[in-house]
């Protein structure tokens, strides 16, 4: 089988609020209703940053589910540290997130965290960033940690990949089969080897895939 194969910038799927939370952690990335992303079903999905791929990802849903709200909206408050409802999952990691960013002279103040902002920060809510994460948005911190016109500033594209005729266990072992092979840096999985895969490159991998005939 070919998959049928959908492509979403940044701006079709959410706007971007502004919360009364410390920075960087202000940002209400509010969902865009979307009748088509409703009817995609499982499928594989890919998220590009100025047309590199940075996450791979599954989508199996048991019945018809919305991806942009169950994955992606999280996805997009991680990756770019700035989601009001991202937490780091423990202190060591707070610690750690606060001695990178001093590190790399980013202007945060961490003076204006109380003690409790701290304390639900270092738990696990849900909606947790990772170390990959973290180090994307910091390398990338002249795009995501700029107070002012974040939205100018994100170049993300999401791409779904849909095999609806594929078993769960199929589409679960062809995502493990494509991290491995192309590396996403905001992935668990990657090697700490720089990823050069371009989402061009994905793409034309995925389009010419004749899976399962």
């Amino acid at each position: 089988m070919i998959p049928t194969y959908y492509f979403f910038c940044f701006n079709d799927l959410f706007s971007i609020i502004e919360t009364k939370d410390v920075f960087p952690f202000n940002i209400n990335f509010k969902v865009k209703e979307n009748k088509l992303i409703e009817s995609l079903g499982r499928g594989i999905y890919l998220i590009s940053f100025n047309d590199q791929l940075i996450y791979l990802g599954s989508f199996t849903p048991k019945k018809n589910g919305n991806v942009h709200k169950v994955r992606w909206a999280k996805h997009v408050s991680t990756l770019t540290c700035r989601g009001y409802n991202v937490s780091l999952g423990s202190v060591n990691k707070w610690n750690w997130f606060k001695e990178e960013i001093k590190r790399n002279k980013i202007p945060i103040c961490f003076n204006s965290f109380g003690i409790d902002v701290i304390a639900k920060k270092s738990k696990d809510n849900g909606v947790v960033t990772s170390l990959n994460r973290i180090k994307f948005a910091i390398e990338n911190k002249d795009c995501f940690f700029k107070k002012d016109d974040l939205l100018s500033a994100l170049n993300l594209n999401f791409h779904f990949f849909s095999f609806n005729s594929l078993k769960k266990c199929a589409i679960l072992s062809l995502e493990k089969n494509l991290i491995k092979e192309f590396n996403p840096p905001c992935n668990f999985q990657f090697d700490n080897e720089k990823s050069t895969a371009t989402i061009e490159h994905v793409l034309k991998y995925l389009k010419h895939l004749n899976y399962g005939s």
